[in-house]
């Protein structure tokens, strides 16, 4: 109310007398009176929408933080759905082309049906190995790189038979008799094989007697591989190798030897397995991992294998040891079950360490407890395959189909870049020595190392418009520096642990055809199997032949008690090159038909005589 209006009110009220004063005092009160009222009501109503918008506003904001948390986990969920629809239909290549391939095309580039199409393994995993050295250099060794040999250049190391094709009759009809001679040969080559000759040995033996005490002896028969069982090397050296080096499950097997006439029930094969691996093979296998502590550059994975009679828990493991794939040396590659995942097994297999060992293998963290468990004897040496594959996933699992320019601009894609350029020195150095690989190493991939180090510092790793695999990928490479650059510092330690992933796939094969084993004991002997068969395979050595060439050996000493050389029963030994060579030339010799004579052409005299 402005002054004025107070100032005429006032006057107003003067010619008042006190009764009529009164009067309008009351009215005012009354006025007042119904105005506090309504503003007591207002303020009560004012209060009541103010808590219900309080309350709105908090559940907005809840809201928001549901619709972001949902989205969120729609992101991760998509993404998961996309890397396992790439593990299962397409391709698993990490190369640096095919990844920028399908970020512009928002799908995966690769033809499944393509039989031609580049294999699967990682770009640059497989640097190779120079040529062997030392005692056993003569012996052919293992490459983990891909075999160039043509069909035609194998056909020229197989035996050869000539067969000569002719018909008189058809030829005197054709051109007339005696208008014809043969003029030269013209040769056709095809590879021929015999499925395995399957028959019963009887093996005699004579009762000799003797005029000096008059009495009969019978002369020992030493040819059982297992006591009192008619199982013969070739048998079971054949069922093995189908079970560990095709995969195959007994029942199939079972099935398969029925319909040639030979019914060994799943239950038998079983159990002449267990018996011979426990008996026969682990020396061999105990000799072997021996030799493998002793190398100084080893590779270390394990996988998911099940033995359903092992309760003490839920899931079974199998570690995979073997000797560094750029280690100039005969690779020895091993499996162990295991009942858990623990540290466990690593603390026991390299129980008595004398030796300094560079261990390549992923980030599992019982790995690096060997460190200070063996006060510095071993060192863990980083994998980056395992580098490369964060950001791969990170670019797979994104949904947006993006320009090439788009491409280049993320983090994902620079890293990337780096770890390529890495493997393109790597593959540059493949068939150097490790002594020249060291000095590429130290010129070029030292200055890459510290160009992408320098990156990854600028990059950070709570930043939320990075994915979490991305993200993950930057945390891995900070908190495992050290175990990454330790490649840079000697030649024969790889950059990745790809030659043990790649020993792990036999493991994932007889767990995708068999699914588990039933008890510990037969997971054990199926590993060691599988441990021989594959050293024998990084060895050039035929699977089947070592096999038999082992249960033949071995059983001369284990059930008969004849001394022997364990040196003598790995796969690269001068004793197994012979034992090879001549089996390789018995099969050559036996069960092939016989050759024909070259014709002359025949004379007339011939023709009317015939």
């Amino acid at each position: 109310m402005l002054a004025a209006d107070i100032e005429k009110y006032r006057d107003h009220l003067k010619g008042k007398d006190r009764d009529a004063i009164i009067e309008i005092a009351v009215e005012n009160y009354k006025k007042f009176s119904e105005l506090e009222i309504r503003l007591t009501e207002n303020e009560k109503s004012s209060h009541e929408m103010f808590l219900e918008f309080d309350s709105m506003k908090t559940l907005l904001a809840s809201r928001k933080h549901e619709i972001d948390e949902l989205r969120r986990q729609i992101t991760h969920l998509t993404g998961i759905n996309i890397s396992q629809t790439q593990e299962m239909f397409g391709r698993s290549s990490e190369k640096t082309k095919d990844i920028r391939a399908e970020a512009l095309n928002g799908t995966d580039c690769a033809d499944p049906l393509d039989e031609d199409a580049p294999s699967d393994e990682e770009e640059g995993s497989d640097p190779g190995r120079s040529p062997g050295k030392g005692k056993n250099a003569g012996f052919p060794r293992s490459s983990s790189g891909k075999s160039h040999e043509t069909l035609h250049e194998a056909m020229d190391k197989l035996p050869r038979h000539y067969y000569y094709e002719y018909d008189i009759d058809e030829l005197n009809k054709k051109y007339g008799e005696g208008n014809w001679r043969f003029s030269f040969w013209e040769g056709y080559e095809t590879i021929e094989i015999v499925r395995q000759q399957t028959y019963c040995k009887v093996v005699l033996k004579p009762i000799v007697f003797s005029t000096a005490d008059l009495d009969l002896h019978r002369i020992p028969y030493e040819g059982r591989i297992i006591p009192k069982s008619p199982v013969s090397s070739s048998l079971l050296a054949l069922l093995l190798c189908e079970r560990g080096n095709m995969y195959l499950p007994f029942y199939r097997i079972e099935k398969d030897e029925d319909r040639f006439g030979v019914p060994i029930s799943r239950q038998t094969m079983t159990n002449w397995m267990i018996y011979v691996a426990q008996n026969h093979f682990k020396p061999v296998f105990n000799y072997l991992a021996e030799l493998l502590k002793l190398c100084p550059y080893q590779q270390c994975d394990e996988t998911v294998y099940n033995a359903i009679m092992e309760l003490t828990h839920q899931i079974n493991y199998v570690w995979t040891h073997r000797t560094s794939e750029l280690y100039d040396t005969n690779q020895i590659i091993l499996y162990f079950f295991e009942p858990s995942r623990s540290a466990e097994h690593l603390l026991r297999f390299f129980e008595g360490l004398i030796n300094h060992v560079d261990l390549s293998s992923d980030a599992y963290g019982a790995y690096y407890t060997l460190e200070d468990a063996f006060d510095g004897l071993i060192e863990i040496c980083g994998c980056f395959m395992h580098v490369r594959r964060r950001p791969v996933d990170s670019i797979r699992s994104s949904q947006k189909s993006l320009t090439d320019e788009e491409l280049k601009q993320l983090p994902e894609m620079k890293l990337i870049e780096y770890i390529s350029r890495l493997y393109t020195v790597e593959n540059a150095s493949k068939d150097l020595s490790s002594d020249e690989r060291l000095r590429l190493r130290q010129t070029d991939s030292k200055e890459i190392i510290r160009d992408l180090m320098e990156y990854v510092d600028t990059l950070e790793e709570n930043n939320p418009q990075y994915s979490d695999k991305f993200k993950d990928a930057i945390r891995y490479i900070k908190n495992h520096r050290e175990s990454l650059e330790r490649f840079l510092n000697d030649g024969n330690i790889p950059i990745d642990n790809g030659a043990s992933e790649r020993s792990v796939k036999p493991v994932a094969s007889i767990r995708k055809n068999s699914m588990f084993s039933y008890s510990a004991c037969g997971a054990e002997s199926i590993m060691i199997v599988l441990s021989l068969i594959e050293t024998a395979k990084a060895n050039k050595a035929v699977p089947y032949y070592y096999l038999k060439y082992l249960l033949e050996e071995m059983s001369k000493a284990v059930i008969y008690g004849h001394p022997y050389n364990i040196e003598d029963m790995v796969p690269w030994s001068e004793a197994y090159r012979a034992y090879e060579h001549d089996q390789r030339f018995n099969v050559s010799i036996s069960g092939i038909p016989p050759e024909n004579e070259k014709p002359r052409t025949p004379k007339r005299a011939d023709i009317k005589t015939a």
